[in-house]
């Protein structure tokens, strides 16, 4: 086929790059395996180029596509019939921020081409978060790289439209943008990107691809020009074109707060929204960093007197209407549930539903197991769900496996449950995600707490996949990560009247709290606990979860509080006949009487309860009350006596494999020999103990440890090293918010 070009143009070219390259006419035609006499009648302006001989005349001289490019189709125009295209849609006033994704986009679509160029640039990101808006701004900034042009198609992956575009559409749309007449273009699609291809030749132009519905959709249109660059936007991360076709991907999230509070004042005004503006704030929380949401809020703004402000700030933080607010009157297409609906819309049956009961949940975040508990599938088919939701960002990775959910989708997608999921469905759902946190809680207070009672829900339903942990530290990592969420859960069973798992979660999970010492959540947890056991008129469970709160009331040396909390679970236990549970929380009564100076007292119940662990035959239970009995007796200054009961303690303890109250028994010997003034021999058992809670990663422990060790190098003389084993400690103490903190800031200064 016989292309169309001004034939004196071509062959210019031609002679000028060939007479650059030093080649003469000879040579040219052996490397191109055309004649001489076939070359020369070219250049003369004699005879036209084929798109063939311009293919390898163009290699030959390494011309970048710019012999091809002069050559067109039948049907296309010459180089200078008319004005470039420029298709860039307007962008909205005050565009702010992204000024890393900017220079990404700078560095990924430089000329010259690299190795490191990639076919495609993808910008991926949630609805509503300002992909396009980012493309065509810098379309429009950087124009001028593009003197041939730009053109954009909109893809349709997630639009009202009922289907995304197709993408031969979208091909015979850009050859006619190119001047390709319809005569021209070819009927299938491999053909019509074939010409798009011979058509961008030689030029430099930009292409945006908007809203991509996925890979397959895009890959037809891609350019293979060195001259030319394409940017991609879309809601799903598409991974495809990444891993097979080398596009780039570069992900935009959600405004920072300061860019945020910028977009907002470049819409209304600087005059009406101050910095420190307490509703002004309230209103850029609300809209969590999405411009499409903070674009909306400030158009409501700008049509509301000064006074109105706070009003308006109410209703968006209040929940339940702040989708409704968000929402331009005039536009359905322009609001929030809009776009998010368009994303939802996509999603195959079990991402569709795990999205709606996500949002349901007031946890942080949620990983496949318990995706699977909530769903009822298998955790195959959950992770295939999870990954569905993340691929088009209605789901963001949160890290190891685990996903979150921004705010304004989750209030999407909480009022799409309750539209279209019963209320009774709801509530199974949550009680199997209750019931899924309950075993894997049980499961990991049994290697946390190995020879301590705690509730007991018998075995787990068939399918549960309950999680299994090889050794202490698994455990305690996997509790770490689940911690954020184990009082929502608390709290989400009690609301739905699923009274019993809830009580037993929080009794579960204190095994972790006891070691990880983070109170707050701790606490949240128990008291949504306590109030479920109380309903349900579990007095075992309510003894359980009161003496939970007695342990967070000493620790926090609140030890009125704390007692009171104990002497209720002994009268629970005795109206319970439950003489194991009875001497355990008389422990627990002397522990509070020796840490506010009453040894005697302390010692007295612990003689009694010493009786109790003789009569059940309860070693563990003798073994801690052992070490109890020595504290009491080192404070009388009974050291024999101490030394004696540490020792048998120990000792049974190191029988049952018990590392976390073989630890704290090290530490209370080591205490005992700082008493009598040996400090070597108090180190030695301190940095044994200080050993076993790094082996089980027990951190506020640790940091106990290290804070004895300390007090006895100092007293030992070794200021030094006192001093760096002192400061580690304070590390621990000031993470952790921990009264002993002060103590040690006393002893550095």
């Amino acid at each position: 086929m016989i292309g169309s070009t001004r034939c004196g143009d071509f062959g210019s070219e031609l002679r000028r790059l060939r007479t650059a390259r030093g080649l003469s006419l000879t040579a040219l035609a052996r490397q191109v395996n055309y004649t001489k006499g076939y070359l020369s009648k070219i250049e003369s302006g004699r005879r036209p180029p084929n798109a063939e001989v311009a293919r390898r005349c163009d290699a030959a001289l390494n011309a970048s596509g710019h012999l091809i490019g002069l050559v067109k189709p039948p049907g296309s125009p010459s180089r200078d019939s008319g004005t470039p295209p420029r298709q860039i849609p307007p962008v909205a006033a005050g565009f702010v921020g992204r000024q890393v994704e900017s220079e990404r986009l700078d560095s990924l679509t430089a000329l010259p081409v690299t190795a490191e160029t990639p076919p495609a640039v993808v910008i991926t990101g949630p609805a509503g978060v300002g992909k396009s808006t980012l493309a065509y701004w810098w379309a429009r900034r950087r124009i001028d790289r593009f003197p041939d042009g730009v053109l954009v198609a909109n893809l349709r992956g997630f639009g009202p439209a009922e289907r995304p575009a197709d993408p031969s559409g979208v091909l015979e749309g850009l050859l006619r943008s190119l001047g390709v007449l319809p005569h021209a273009i070819p009927a299938s699609l491999d053909e019509r990107a074939a010409a798009l291809r011979t058509a961008l030749s030689g030029r430099r132009m930009l292409i945006v691809l908007d809203d991509a519905a996925g890979p397959e959709q895009v890959r037809p249109l891609l350019t293979g020009s060195p001259l030319c660059r394409t940017i991609v936007t879309s809601r799903t991360t598409m991974s495809g074109l990444v891993a097979r076709d080398g596009a780039v991907r570069l992900p935009v999230g959600p405004l920072p707060s300061g860019d945020s509070w910028a977009l907002l004042r470049s819409a209304v005004g600087d005059d009406r929204i101050q910095a420190g503006d307490e509703a002004a704030e309230r209103i850029v929380r609300a809209c969590a960093g999405l411009p499409l949401a903070l674009r909306i809020a400030a158009e409501r703004l700008a049509r509301l007197p000064d006074s109105q402000l706070a009003a308006l700030a109410d209703e968006l933080s209040g929940g339940g209407r702040r989708l409704d607010l968000l929402r331009a009157d005039d536009d359905d297409a322009a609001t929030v549930p809009a776009v998010l609906l368009w994303s939802y819309e996509r999603l195959p049956p079990d991402a569709a539903r795990l999205f709606r009961l996500v949002g349901t949940l007031t946890t942080a975040d949620i990983g496949e197991a318990a995706a699977a508990a909530l769903l009822d599938v298998t955790r195959e088919k959950a992770g295939r769900a999870l990954g569905e939701l993340a691929g088009i960002h209605l789901l963001e990775p949160s890290g190891g496996g685990r996903y979150r959910m921004h705010d304004l989708v989750r209030e999407f997608a909480a009022g799409l449950a309750e539209e279209r999921d019963s209320s009774s469905g709801r509530t199974e759902a949550v009680g199997r995600l209750a019931t899924w946190y309950v075993h894997a809680l049980a499961a990991a207070d049994r290697v946390l707490m190995p020879h301590r009672p705690n509730a007991d829900p018998g075995p787990a339903p068939a399918g549960l996949d309950v999680p299994e942990f090889a050794g202490h530290a698994e455990a305690m990592a996997w509790c770490e990560a689940e911690r954020v969420n184990v009082a929502p859960v608390v709290r989400m069973a009690g609301d739905h009247g699923l009274d019993e798992p809830a009580w037993q979660l929080a009794a579960l999970v204190s095994g972790f709290y006891m070691q990880s010492k983070y109170w707050s959540e701790w606490r949240e947890a128990t008291e949504a606990g306590l109030r479920s056991a109380r309903r349900a008129g579990d007095l075992a469970g309510e003894a359980r979860l009161l003496n939970s709160l007695g342990v967070i009331h000493g620790d926090l040396r609140r030890y009125e509080e704390s007692l009171e909390c104990f002497e209720r679970v002994v009268d629970i236990r005795r109206r319970l006949g439950d003489r194991r549970g009875e001497a355990a929380a008389l422990t627990n009564v002397s522990s509070v009487n020796h840490r506010m100076g009453r040894p005697g007292r302390s010692m007295k119940l612990l003689t009694a309860v010493l009786a109790i662990d003789r009569e059940l035959g309860n070693e563990y239970g003798e073994a801690v009350t052992r070490t109890n009995l020595g504290a009491a007796a080192l404070d009388l200054k009974r050291y024999d006596e101490a030394l004696g009961h540490f020792e048998t303690g120990l000792a049974i303890l190191h029988r049952l494999g018990n590392r976390y109250a073989e630890g704290m028994a090290l530490d209370s010997i080591g205490k005992l020999h700082a008493a009598m003034g040996d400090y070597e021999k108090a180190a030695r058992s301190h940095r044994a103990a200080l050993a076993i809670f790094r082996e089980i990663e027990d951190r506020h422990n640790e940091a106990g440890s290290l804070h004895l060790l300390g007090t006895a190098l100092l007293n030992a003389g070794h200021g030094q090293e006192a001093r760096r084993v002192l400061r580690s400690a304070l590390a621990i103490f000031e993470r952790s918010g921990a009264p002993e903190a002060e103590e040690v800031r006393a002893l550095l200064s």
